[in-house]
């Protein structure tokens, strides 16, 4: 988790926090790489959230290079998500509104790393 996010916890503890989050819809041959996420057991994209200072397009490929070893060649923008449907509550009881910023991705660098 982000040190940002941390601190924030430390004075909010678990109410509602509103965070910016990027992510990639990657896809070849009809096919989307989904992820299993570790804290919830459900199939996602692959994506995070922002850092200060950082674009949504830099957030993007710092989190496929991080995640999964490939550099994005080029981001499509696809849809902006957000309101009640993108509301969360992680098994520690922190809560939080994503608005998420999500591309299309077709073309990339990089072998595919998995687990």
């Amino acid at each position: 988790m982000d040190e940002y996010i941390k601190k924030l916890r430390k004075h909010i503890g678990n109410s509602p926090l509103l965070l910016v989050a990027a992510g990639a819809i990657i896809y070849k041959n009809r096919k989307i790489l989904l992820q299993r996420r570790a804290d919830s057991g459900n199939w996602a994209i692959h994506g995070g959230v922002l850092e200060l200072g950082e674009t949504v397009e830099e957030t993007v490929k710092r989190e496929l290079n991080e995640e999964i070893g490939i550099n994005p060649i080029k981001l499509k923008f696809y849809k902006v998500f957000s309101g009640e449907d993108m509301h969360t509550v992680y098994p520690n009881g922190d809560e939080v509104y994503y608005i998420n910023v999500i591309f299309l991705c077709d073309e990339y660098e990089g072998g595919i790393k998995t687990g």
